[in-house]
């Protein structure tokens, strides 16, 4: 799976309090890439751009999905079959979402003043969104779906 993840500018900033650590989230290797919709390979469209946002609950699968409020989007009147297309695939995707650490040092065996590692003592997993792009286009007859715009 490829799919180009869209930046948000609006995106807060995340602060941690002492001994906290943020992981951030990832889409997880294998997910599907979206299909060209058949019926309109023979119509030779310019590329279509479909940019969606998708949310993802702390079990990691998709819990909401819609149009990505800062990614670019082709409308004309194919528009639904190819957001279709992507809602199809990325209604199976998974992620590791984001989550928060927290750790606490351990003992300073060697005595040199400082711990010798860390304990986690606790995760917190968080909901997660990703906007991705993709672009549907026929190249040589064969249809493509590539990642980004």
């Amino acid at each position: 799976m490829s799919a180009k993840l869209v930046p948000d500018p609006g995106s807060p900033e995340l602060r941690l309090a002492p001994g906290e650590e943020y992981v951030a989230p990832q889409l997880m290797p294998g997910n599907p890439n979206p299909k060209h919709p058949p019926e309109l390979v023979g119509l030779h469209l310019p590329p279509h751009v479909v940019s969606i946002r998708v949310r993802f609950g702390e079990d990691a699968r998709p819990e909401d999905i819609g149009p990505s409020p800062v990614g670019e989007t082709s409308h004309d009147k194919y528009e639904p079959a190819f957001e279709a297309a992507v809602r199809n695939a990325v209604e199976r995707w998974k992620c590791w979402p984001a989550r928060i650490r927290k750790f606490r040092d351990g003992p300073d065996l060697d005595g040199d003043g400082k711990p010798d590692y860390r304990i986690l003592v606790s995760q917190r997993m968080l909901k997660t969104f990703f906007d991705v792009s993709f672009t549907f286009e026929v190249v040589n007859g064969q249809p493509v779906v590539r990642s980004g715009q």
